[in-house]
């Protein structure tokens, strides 16, 4: 994901019992009230998402879970009692009430979103487990880290641990001596060489030298600071068109931050750019100062120097999209260290008018960082109505906590002006509750004269919303179609570092599983198929995801058959669409009748795996192990999914007040309307300007 993790915390600006502003300029209006900031209260982390705290995990049918953790002294391996104060038969019995057939892959996979479903809160970073071995029961504590979970995402949990084994990597973090800069960097650059899929696409830049000129070299004698550490990998990753690539554990070298959000506004604005926000647990967003939102400049420099420090730590900036680039400008700490300017616990903040007429400066006290809520550009007074949660045989004394966790809703839908239906997906989510839901709102709707879909703030997850989706615009004899098409990093083994069938649904054009309709589709589209970058014999052969065919209908056979719904669509869409929301978004861009609206979307499509490259102090490194195009050649990394009409949204939309961008989607939709009871054609013509290829 991009640089920011996916925790999500509420960020408060409230009256302290010492101020936070230091000093002010002489020129603050008397009647206008000061912003303030409370220092947060020191809490333990929560596990980050797509985290595990096991080196390995069997899980059988009947739900025992065996699992293994190493420690010093050796693995320590059996049957698991407990996690947390959660025990092993909660854990199961909630998982396999939400996910239905999906409990296993939701434990071994998603097991921190499967804890906080089963307890209401989410497990600290680190976590106590009790083990039952062949010796007795042990009790070890050991941290959730992306790279652990990515082994056992890349292993086989039908198995048992022993057949699992390792990767390597946990014994490579052997060599590597805490504290040792030179021998973290090294071990970084070895995996950027060898394990990176997008490092192919400039061969031309020199890795180690790149990471050791940031640094200043890489001196045994005087080994490079942390911080120095992850500054230096930060910018490399940056050079190259990896949405997904990051540093995990950056923010314990710059732990301090703005104690407000930095939102990208548009790159249109002369003096309103970057406005400064508090954005509550529900999405609304409040200026710092009402009369003053924007942010001009930080320490005296303007607001572009900054951005163009972000822009160089930043992956997704390269695809032209300052969306996330924006995000970091809270992250002085950080960018101070790139720009070279000196450290300092406060900084000075200039905040502007929306015109630029009024100005005044404010040295704000930096705060510990804390995970940052999304501003929700939706009208907060017209609710949704979510969509319902499935629960089948609720077992008799089932605890309470249990069933209200089954009521999440990662979407939802209702009807507005006009007959217009309208439906949200906030994550690409495949619990049962979303896909029935996601089938419920289409069933609905089929005889709707307009359809939108709001995919704002999501940043991406399953696949399979989209296979669900493409059923219903697509019509009983349309033709399969590819919407999108990657080839696999080859490892030093000569072996595909990624899986690409299973939950990403692509398979060689050789593959047994396709029909006649669908080996015709994709031999058409390789005719005419001419890829932004050739990917190198450094990679294995090309994967295809076909829509409409029979792998779509296979993989969907449980669900009920769709309507066809054959009216205009238009998809709402922001700079947070990101991974499987990207190949959502492209795919639904090669229909006639739909049309993107917001704002561009920094895409990305990697399947990222991290590695452990230090343990003191903890860092990972995450990297993409393959190459993704979109149907038009370009690669999703490094080009930004444009949308076919413009709307930035307004300081009013993110305080929950109006919505530019959905009042563009209905007078879109209307347009169409008339047109169509002009012409008796129905549907629009879409991309007036064709997509570039």
């Amino acid at each position: 994901m991009p640089l920011v993790t996916l925790l999500v915390a509420c960020l408060a600006l409230t009256a302290p019992t010492t101020p936070a502003i230091l000093a002010q300029s002489t020129d603050q209006r008397a009647d206008q009230p000061e912003p303030a900031v409370v220092q947060p209260t020191p809490t333990l982390t929560p596990a980050p998402a797509r985290t595990s705290p096991f080196d390995a995990i069997f899980i059988d049918d009947d739900g025992a879970i065996t699992v293994r953790v190493y420690r010093a002294a050796g693995p320590v391996e059996g049957r698991l009692v407990s996690i947390g104060e959660l025990s092993a038969e909660a854990l199961v019995d909630s998982a396999r009430l939400r996910s239905g057939s999906w409990w296993k892959k939701r434990i071994a996979e998603d097991l921190a979103d499967a804890m906080e479903a089963a307890t209401g809160q989410r497990p600290p970073t680190v976590v106590r487990i009790v083990i039952e071995t062949n010796e007795g029961r042990r009790e070890v504590e050991a941290a959730f880290t992306r790279s652990k979970r990515d082994r056992i995402w890349a292993s086989d949990y039908g198995q048992s641990p022993e057949s699992q084994g390792s990767d390597g990597e946990s014994e490579a973090l052997t060599e590597v001596e805490p504290h040792s800069g030179a021998a973290v960097l090294e071990l970084a650059a070895d995996l950027m060489e060898t394990r990176w899929s997008y490092r192919h696409v400039h061969p031309d830049i020199d890795v180690r030298s790149a990471l050791g000129v940031a640094v200043g070299g890489t001196n045994d004698d005087q080994p490079p600071a942390t911080a120095d550490m992850v500054a230096a990998m930060l910018r490399v990753l940056a050079m190259f068109p990896d949405g997904h690539a990051g540093v995990g554990g950056w923010d314990e070298a710059f732990p301090h931050a703005l104690p407000a959000m930095t939102v990208w506004m548009g790159p249109d604005r002369e003096h309103g750019r970057v406005a400064l926000l508090r954005i509550g647990e529900d999405g609304v967003a409040e200026p710092v100062d009402a009369a003053m939102p924007f942010l001009l400049a930080i320490d005296g420099l303007p607001i572009e120097r900054w951005m163009e420090a972000a822009r160089l730590l930043e992956p997704t900036a390269r695809s032209g999209s300052d969306w996330h680039a924006a995000k970091l400008l809270r992250h002085v700490p950080l960018l101070r260290h790139t720009m070279g300017l000196d450290a300092s616990d406060t900084a000075l903040v200039r905040l502007s008018s929306a015109d630029g007429s009024e100005q005044r400066d404010i040295e704000v006290q930096l705060t510990e960082r804390r995970s940052e809520n999304r501003p929700r550009p939706w009208r907060a007074g017209e609710a949704i109505e979510p969509f319902d949660a499935v629960v089948l045989d609720v077992r008799p004394g089932t605890p309470q906590r249990i069933i209200d966790a089954l009521s999440t809703s990662h979407g939802g839908r209702r009807t507005l002006e006009g007959g217009v239906g309208y439906i949200q997906l906030s994550s690409m989510d495949a619990s049962p509750e979303t896909i029935t839901g996601l089938m419920e709102a289409m069933h609905a709707f089929v005889d709707a004269p307009g359809l939108i879909i709001d995919v704002r703030g999501n940043g991406g997850g399953s696949r399979v919303p989209l296979l669900v989706l493409w059923r219903y615009p697509a019509g009983p004899d349309e033709a399969p179609r590819v919407v999108t098409l990657a080839k696999p990093l080859l490892g030093p083994d000569g072996k595909p570092q990624a899986e690409l069938g299973g939950s990403r649904f692509m398979y060689q054009a050789d593959w047994s599983g396709w029909s006649d309709a669908e080996r015709k589709a994709i031999a058409a589209f390789v005719d005419s198929f001419e890829p932004q970058w050739t990917p190198t014999n450094a990679f294995g052969p090309w994967h295809y995801l076909v829509l409409g065919g029979a792998l779509n209908a296979r993989e969907t056979a449980y669900l009920r058959e769709p309507k066809h719904y054959d009216g205009p669509v238009v998809v709402l869409m922001d700079g947070d669409c990101f991974s499987a929301t990207s190949i959502f978004l492209a795919a639904l861009a090669t229909r006639e009748n739909v049309t993107l609206v917001g704002t561009p979307a920094p895409a990305g499509s990697g399947r990222t795996r991290s590695h452990d490259i230090s343990e003191d102090p903890p860092l990972e490194l995450r990297l993409s192990t393959m190459a993704s195009f979109q149907p038009d050649g370009r690669l999703f990394d490094g080009n930004a999914i444009e949308p076919d009409v413009v709307r930035w949204p307004t300081l009013e939309d993110l305080a929950g007040q109006t919505d530019t961008q959905l009042d563009a989607a209905l007078e879109m939709l209307g347009a169409v309307r008339g047109a169509a009871a002009a012409t008796k054609t129905g549907t629009p013509t879409r991309h007036a300007t064709p997509r570039p290829r």
